[in-house]
């Protein structure tokens, strides 16, 4: 409700003056050091034929061809996401590209488990799409990734979803696994593992 005080300057001084404010170069906790890579991957001939139907999706989109309701350029841009992140998200009977992102993910996933197994190192996969929906047998990333890395030899119990983890004390037991070791690999969307997980 910020929007009906006209002296917000005046608002956020006195606003400072009851709370206590710490910025991270304030409080200079030790923070782990990543270490980005980039996988560059080529798409797929299926990916390819989508990537052509979404330009021509698009262009009847911006001459008005086609209703709002019916396709749009927000649909569009979310089957592309889909389509980059596995063919199989557009249609469940599609082949799994053994060169697809998620396939790469998983590779990477074993290798770092296996090279950290004496640590019990543990590694958190962020995936905003294809979240998992349950038991409705469609098709999700989220239990493509665990059934592959139990079929490479990593044991099911080290592997866990933050959104089976549907309350307060269902997360903190969560978090404590995955601290000590016993959960190795944490799946989760940004809005459910973004911010306050602490493992």
């Amino acid at each position: 409700r910020f929007a009906r005080f006209f002296n917000l300057p005046e608002l956020i001084s006195v606003f400072k003056e009851a709370a206590d404010i710490q910025t991270a170069d304030m409080l200079s906790l030790p923070v782990p050091e990543a270490e980005f890579v980039n996988v560059t991957l080529k798409p797929s001939e299926i990916q390819r034929e989508y990537v052509s139907s979404f330009s021509e999706r698009a262009d009847r989109v911006r001459s008005g061809a086609v209703d709002p309701s019916v396709d749009n350029m927000l649909r569009i841009t979310n089957d592309g996401r889909k389509c980059a992140l596995d063919q199989r998200l557009m249609q469940e009977m599609l082949p799994d590209d053994e060169d697809s992102k998620v396939n790469a993910c998983v590779q990477n996933v074993y290798r770092i488990w296996r090279e950290g197994r004496e640590g019990k190192l543990t590694q958190l996969i962020f995936s905003d799409i294809s979240t998992p929906k349950g038991e409705d047998g469609t098709f999700n990333v989220y239990d493509d990734i665990r059934a592959k890395l139990t079929d490479m030899g990593v044991p099911a119990t080290e592997i866990a979803f933050i959104h089976d983890a549907d309350t307060e004390a269902k997360k903190k037991e969560l978090f404590a696994r995955v601290r000590s070791g016993q959960v190795r690999v944490l799946l989760g969307s940004t809005a459910k593992m973004g911010s306050g997980t602490n493992v």
